[in-house]
C-alpha cells in the first residue's frame, strides 16, 4: 500500500528550494531510493505536451490529469530503481540505438542525412541538446532492461509462434509480400548540390566528356567510375548503387524523371547523361526485375537474406513481447510503488 511521504523528505524538499522563491505547488512527491518533486508546472507541461501530440494525430494519450501524473509518477519509479540496480548502458549501446533512429529517418525522408541535420531534426522534435537527448536514451534504454532483468520468468514463458500460425497469417496476407519493379544500378555520379547556375554547366559538360570517353573507348565503366565518381562510397566497388524498386522513398531525393529514365533501361545498357536533383549521373543496370508475389519461403527483398516465414515470425514475437512487457511493467510498476512513499496533493491538480 502506498505510503505518505515523510516529514524528513519534505524538510529535504524545503532545504532543496532554499534561497529561491517557491513559484510553485508540488503535484506528488515520490520516494523510493531518494525524495523527487513533481510540481504543478511540470504536470502542467506533459499535459500541454500530450496534448500538441495528439494535435498531431497520436492516439491513446491520457487526458485525466491524475492519469498523466500517475505516468509521471512511473517514471520517476522506475527511473530510481533503474538507477538503483546493476544495470549499465555503455556509450556503444547508446550509439547503436541513435543509429537506428537516424537510419529510420532517413527511411522516412528518403535519403541519407548528416549528423548535423540529425542533431536538428532531434532538438526539433524533443527540445532536447544533443548530450540531454544521449543521456535520455540511455535511462530508456536502462529501464527498458531492467523491466527484463526482473520479469525475466514472465518472457521465458512467452510461447513462441508455431508453422501453423506463421502460414496463416501469411494465407492471409498473402497479396501483400510482393516485390516492386527492382533494379540495380552502377552509376558515375557528378554532384551539384550547392553548386551555382554557372557551376552545374560546367559539371554537365564533365559529365559529357566523360560519357564520350566511355562511348570511344577511352576506359571501362569500372575505370572511369572509379576516377571520375564523386562518390566516395560507391566509387571502389564499381559504382554499384544496389537496388532501388517503383515505389522506393528515395525518389524524392532524385526526382521522377531520373526514375522512370533508370527503370526504362534495359540490363547492361548505359545511360546517356541524367540530371537528377542532386547532380549528373551516368547510370549502367546490372539487374531488373519484375513485379513478384512472393512465397512464403522467398526474400522479402533481392538483397536480404530474410525470407517471408521468417519475417512473420519476427512480427509476431514482437507483438508478443509487447504484450509481455507491457504485464511486466504493470506488475513491477505495482511492486515498487507498495515499496514507496508516495503522496498525491489532489488539492492542487488543474481541473
Amino acid at each position: 500500500m502506498n505510503k505518505t511521504i515523510t516529514v524528513s523528505a519534505l524538510i529535504l524538499w524545503v532545504a532543496s528550494v532554499a534561497g529561491a522563491q517557491i513559484i510553485d505547488k508540488p503535484a506528488a512527491t515520490v520516494n523510493l531510493t531518494r525524495p523527487e518533486f513533481i510540481s504543478v508546472k511540470q504536470l502542467q507541461q506533459q499535459i500541454d505536451q500530450f496534448d500538441a501530440l495528439r494535435s498531431q494525430g497520436l492516439s491513446g494519450l491520457p487526458t485525466d490529469p491524475l492519469v498523466v501524473l500517475d505516468s509521471m509518477i512511473q517514471d520517476i519509479l522506475l527511473k530510481q530503481a533503474a538507477g538503483a540496480s546493476d544495470v549499465r548502458i555503455s556509450d556503444a549501446e547508446v550509439d547503436a540505438y541513435i543509429a537506428q533512429v537516424k537510419k529510420s529517418i532517413e527511411a522516412q525522408q528518403g535519403g541519407q542525412i548528416t549528423d548535423r541535420q540529425f542533431r536538428e531534426i532531434v532538438f526539433r522534435q524533443t527540445g532536447l541538446g544533443w548530450e540531454d537527448y544521449r543521456e535520455s536514451i540511455r535511462e530508456q534504454r536502462k529501464t527498458i532492461v531492467y523491466v527484463r532483468k526482473e520479469k525475466q520468468a514472465l518472457f521465458d514463458a512467452m510461447d513462441q509462434p508455431s508453422d501453423e500460425q506463421i502460414e496463416a497469417q501469411f494465407r492471409r496476407n498473402a497479396t501483400n509480400f510482393a516485390n516492386p519493379e527492382i533494379v540495380r544500378i552502377s552509376e558515375i555520379f557528378i554532384d551539384t548540390r550547392s553548386l551555382s547556375s554557372s557551376e552545374k554547366q560546367k559539371a554537365r559538360e564533365r559529365a559529357e566528356s566523360i560519357l564520350r570517353a566511355y562511348r570511344n573507348g577511352e576506359g571501362t565503366f569500372s575505370e572511369l567510375v572509379l576516377k571520375y565518381s564523386d562518390d566516395t562510397k560507391s566509387r571502389y566497388n564499381d559504382g554499384d548503387k544496389g537496388f532501388f524498386a517503383r515505389n522506393d522513398p528515395r525518389i524524392q531525393v532524385y526526382g521522377e524523371d531520373f526514375f522512370e529514365k533508370v527503370f526504362s533501361l534495359e540490363v547492361g545498357e548505359v545511360s546517356n547523361v541524367l540530371a537528377s536533383n542532386v547532380g549528373y549521373h551516368i547510370v549502367k543496370v546490372t539487374d531488373h526485375r519484375d513485379p513478384k508475389l512472393l512465397g512464403i519461403d522467398d526474400p522479402i527483398y533481392p538483397w536480404e537474406k530474410t525470407t517471408v516465414r521468417e519475417f512473420i515470425r519476427n512480427a509476431i514475437v514482437e507483438q508478443l513481447e509487447q504484450q509481455v512487457f507491457q504485464r511486466a511493467l504493470k506488475e513491477l510498476v505495482d511492486e515498487l510503488k507498495e515499496k514507496a512513499e508516495i503522496r498525491i496533493y489532489e488539492e492542487n491538480i488543474p481541473g
